[in-house]
């Protein structure tokens, strides 16, 4: 995933593996994975701050509906994604 652009490295020497996953960081792999694609700047989330990482990953994936977030208004960026998530976020990324 690092070679490929998707994610990065906590620091040179340490990945972190075993650390838990939010939907923010989730996000932004699926976004990265599928090249970085722009949103609609009218798509975006009441609880993702402009200007951050998960700013336009987030904004892509409600456009696509990779994710319809935790409620009609949020994505709630900082919790930790659950598997079924997870995977459903993989598959309608892979069946758009």
């Amino acid at each position: 995933m690092v070679d490929y652009g998707i994610t990065a490295a906590i620091t040179l020497t340490l990945f972190g593996p075993d650390q838990a996953l939010t939907r923010a960081q989730m996000v932004t792999f699926v976004w990265h994975q599928a090249n970085k694609p722009m949103g609609s700047p009218t798509d975006r989330f009441d609880d993702v701050s402009a200007g951050t990482y998960d700013t336009a990953a987030a904004s892509w994936a409600k456009a696509e509906e990779i994710t319809s977030g935790t409620s009609k208004d949020s994505f709630s960026p900082s919790s930790m994604i659950r598997r079924a998530q997870a995977a459903a976020m993989l598959y309608r990324e892979a069946v758009s």
